[in-house]
C-alpha cells in the first residue's frame, strides 16, 4: 500500500518515485501530463480544478481523489481560487519542484497534451477551414447548376442536329445514351 501512517507520528508516509510509479492509475498520469504542459507552456504555470479535469478527460467524480492523492504524494499543489465562468470559485493547481522532477524522470511515456495557446491556434485554423469548405461547397453547387445547363444545350444542340438532318435519331442515340435520348426524344 501507497501511504503509511506510522501510529507515533500520525504522518503520512510520501512514496518515492519508483512506488508512486507503480500506483500511478492513467488517469493520474493525465492530470499529471496536463500540469506538465502548462508547466512548460504558461507563464503562470496554473491551471483552474475545471480546465485541468476537461484537458485530462477526468470525471468530475473522481477529480477530487486525484487531485488529493497527488497533492498528499507532494507532485502537485493549490496555489489559489479563480472564478470559473459564472459559478463559484475553482482551485488553481500546479505542479510542483518534486512534480515536475518525477515527471521529467518516469512519466516520459505519457501522452501529451497542447499547450492552451496551441488549442487556440487549432480552433481557429479549424474555422478557417470550415470557412475555405463552405466557399468550396458553394463552388461545387454553381460547377452543378453550369453542368446542368451544358447538359441541356447539349440536348438542345442534338435536337436541332437530329431535325435539321445533321443526325440521324440513332446516331444521336448513340452520342447521348438510351436513357438521355429517350427523354429528349421521347421514343
Amino acid at each position: 500500500m501507497i501511504e503509511h501512517q506510522d501510529s507515533e507520528s500520525k504522518e503520512q508516509f510520501i512514496p518515492d518515485f519508483d512506488e508512486m510509479d507503480e500506483h500511478l492509475d492513467r488517469r493520474r498520469k493525465d492530470i499529471l501530463a496536463v500540469l506538465r504542459a502548462v508547466d512548460n507552456s504558461d507563464e503562470s504555470r496554473t491551471i483552474n480544478t475545471s480546465d485541468l479535469r476537461r484537458t485530462a478527460g477526468v470525471p468530475a467524480g473522481s477529480m477530487t481523489n486525484h487531485m488529493q492523492k497527488l497533492e498528499r504524494w507532494k507532485l502537485i499543489e493549490c496555489v489559489g481560487r479563480a472564478y470559473v465562468g459564472g459559478g463559484s470559485k475553482a482551485k488553481v493547481w500546479q505542479l510542483t519542484d518534486r512534480g515536475r522532477e518525477f515527471c521529467a524522470s518516469h512519466l516520459d511515456e505519457l501522452r501529451t497534451f497542447p499547450a492552451p495557446e496551441e488549442v487556440t491556434a487549432l480552433q481557429n485554423r479549424l474555422v478557417e477551414l470550415e470557412g475555405e469548405v463552405s466557399e468550396v461547397d458553394e463552388e461545387m453547387s454553381r460547377l452543378d447548376s453550369l453542368e446542368n445547363e451544358v447538359d441541356q444545350l447539349r440536348d438542345v444542340v442534338m435536337q436541332i442536329a437530329v431535325n435539321t438532318g445533321t443526325l440521324s435519331k440513332e446516331e444521336a442515340r448513340d452520342a447521348m445514351g438510351f436513357t438521355r435520348y429517350r427523354r429528349v426524344f421521347g421514343d
